[in-house]
């Protein structure tokens, strides 16, 4: 027996899920090394790691309130600051020490968001 030909069933795209992944933490500091720089990370008032870090090599910090960077090589490491470029003095061979919190996360958005 033949059953009359049934409509084929309709398939509905199910939306793409977001891909950004949300930040683990309220302050997620990114430091990519394009030179050998000797750094110390403190982050939420403990220290991290003091140490040579070399060209190529990246480290990323999650913190609740503040991460504190010391570069002994400025022009070495580029930092982002969830997700956002971080500018400083990058006067090489210059040592700078950065504090980075949320009121930095803050400006950088509307820093952002203004252009």
């Amino acid at each position: 027996q033949l059953l009359p030909p049934q409509p084929a069933p309709q398939r509905v795209a199910a939306p793409l899920p977001d891909t950004r992944e949300a930040p683990k933490a309220p302050l997620e500091v990114t430091l990519d090394f394009e030179a050998d720089c000797w750094v110390r990370v403190i982050v939420d008032g403990k220290p991290e790691i003091e140490e040579q870090r070399v060209q190529g090599e990246a480290l990323q910090f999650d913190a609740q309130q503040s991460v504190e960077v010391k570069l002994g090589n400025a022009a070495a490491a580029l930092i982002q600051v969830n997700g956002y470029p971080f500018e400083f003095d990058k006067t090489p061979g210059k040592v700078v020490e950065l504090v980075i919190d949320l009121e930095t996360v803050r400006a950088l958005r509307e820093k952002r968001e203004a252009r």
